[in-house]
């Protein structure tokens, strides 16, 4: 009796066994295969935020195809392998942010410069620098002098640079102003290792001495390894995508306002041309072959007939003309926005 338990034990086990490992294989079997991430060929869209030492440098969207050069080869190594939503990090080199440190930008320039007091050019001259008429007695007042128009002689104009302050100062330092009877003189003393700008150009002074000062003009990162945040926000996989032709309105919507470009729709059986035609247009628009019911809500009853989308516009050619018109099209519909 007690031999016949252990064995119904071990049958009941075995039993237990065996159900536990078929729901396993069953698990497997019926679980979908994970969709594969990002590759060569694909179209992404993608939002990334650059930082250098937690400060953000700066942040924006991209789209377009991997591999093709349509993306910046740092996001490229980014977002290879990731899927929509996910959120990955990686760095930025110096080659691909802002250069590399150009030491041709840093040199010794004077601190001092000198101007006559009075000086003499042509009426078309004047005109053309400040943009007025000149006339006897006119004054205009300047950032380093005030020049006074002395006087007018047919074409030609005598005028005087007059220095009404002794200083000026700015986040790059201080210009001290001398005047004589002939000559005004300006003395710069910088402010060091401190990144200025001055006309939209980034200046770090490095060093000074009694004649010049040591000056460097590269950006301020330049040479600099930065960090950056990228996020997946759409995948197309380039099966899905097609060689040229996407199949999907949504989709072929969403390339087209991540890349700016009109969608040129085809409604057919047939690809209207040859591929390298094809491609031309793709270089300019989104392609996508219409469905029977995608046709039919952009009033397309007829085969064959393109659509030209592109912000709520909607312009309809039946028949199929050549490349050129459609590019003609294509070029000025976006010129018309």
């Amino acid at each position: 009796m007690e031999r016949m338990r252990l064995c119904s034990r071990r049958c009941f086990s075995f039993l237990v066994l065996l159900t536990l490992l078929a729901g396993c294989v069953q698990e497997q079997v019926e679980r979908p295969e994970v969709e594969q991430g990002a590759a060569p060929g694909d179209w992404v869209e993608v939002s990334y935020t650059v930082y250098h030492n937690s400060s953000t440098v700066a942040a924006g969207k991209a789209a377009g195809v991997v591999g093709s050069g349509e993306l910046p080869a740092w996001i490229e190594g980014i977002v290879v392998g990731m899927h929509p939503g996910e959120v990955r990090k990686g760095e930025v080199p110096p080659w691909e942010a802002f250069g590399r440190v150009n030491y041709s930008l840093i040199r010794w320039e004077p601190r001092s410069m000198s101007l006559p007091r009075r000086v003499v050019m042509s009426r078309e001259s004047f005109l053309r620098r400040f943009g007025e008429e000149p006339e006897a007695g006119k004054l205009l007042r300047l950032r380093l002098y005030t020049l006074r128009v002395l006087e007018v002689n047919g074409s030609r104009v005598l005028a005087e640079r007059v220095a009404e302050r002794r200083s000026l100062s700015s986040e790059c330092g201080n210009l001290s102003i001398l005047q004589n009877a002939t000559t005004i003189t300006y003395f710069f003393t910088p402010v060091l290792n401190t990144t200025c700008t001055r006309n939209g150009e980034f200046l770090r002074y490095l060093a000074v001495n009694a004649t010049h000062v040591l000056v460097d003009r590269n950006h301020p990162l330049a040479g600099k390894w930065l960090s950056a945040r990228v996020e997946l926000r759409a995948l197309i996989k380039s099966q899905q995508r097609g060689e040229v032709w996407l199949s999907s309105m949504e989709q072929a919507q969403r390339v087209s306002a991540a890349e700016h470009k009109p969608v040129l729709a085809f409604f057919g059986r047939e690809e209207p041309y040859p591929q390298p035609w094809l491609l031309g247009l793709n270089r300019s628009a989104v392609l996508l072959r219409l469905t029977s019911e995608a046709a039919g809500r952009l009033g397309i009853e007829q085969a064959p007939a393109f659509a030209l989308l592109y912000r709520n516009e909607t312009v309809v050619v039946h028949g199929i003309p050549p490349p050129a018109s459609l590019l003609e099209l294509i070029e000025g519909m976006e010129a018309g926005k």
